[in-house]
């Protein structure tokens, strides 16, 4: 197995990320941090993926939202495939800030608009909001 399978990519962007933090050096930050989310995208349902969570959170200080607000918006839009792994769990136990900010983002979906009709998919009956 190469590399990549026991360090996943999203890992290595992160650590460069929480460098150009520390010294200061947005055009990388901002590079790594578009990186971070091309990856992350990809790789969310990957087993490591709860890994590269804790490792943002352990990395990057609170007040820093770019990548965490990349795994709490994948976390919460896959919320229910994730919570079928013990290690998400782990994770959300672990770093009691990313759980939080996971449960503000679930509360903070926006409202319908007033006037707004709400309509039942014939094939799946999910609700739906136009």
């Amino acid at each position: 197995m190469g590399c990549a399978a026991y360090y996943p990519f999203t890992l290595i962007i992160d650590q460069v990320y929480a460098i150009a933090e520390k010294y200061n050096i947005k055009s990388i930050k901002d590079l790594a941090c578009e990186k971070f989310q091309t990856a992350a995208y990809r790789d969310w349902n990957s087993p490591y993926f709860p890994v590269t969570i804790g490792f943002v959170y352990r990395s990057t200080p609170p007040s820093d939202r770019g990548l965490h607000d990349i795994v709490v918006k994948l976390s919460k839009d896959h919320l229910k495939s994730l919570l079928a792994r013990p290690e998400f769990e782990s994770i959300m136990e672990e770093y009691g800030d990313f759980g939080r900010d996971l449960v503000k983002a679930i509360a903070h979906r926006p409202e319908p608009e007033p006037g707004a009709a709400t309509y039942m998919c014939g094939g799946c009956s999910k609700l739906m909001t136009a």
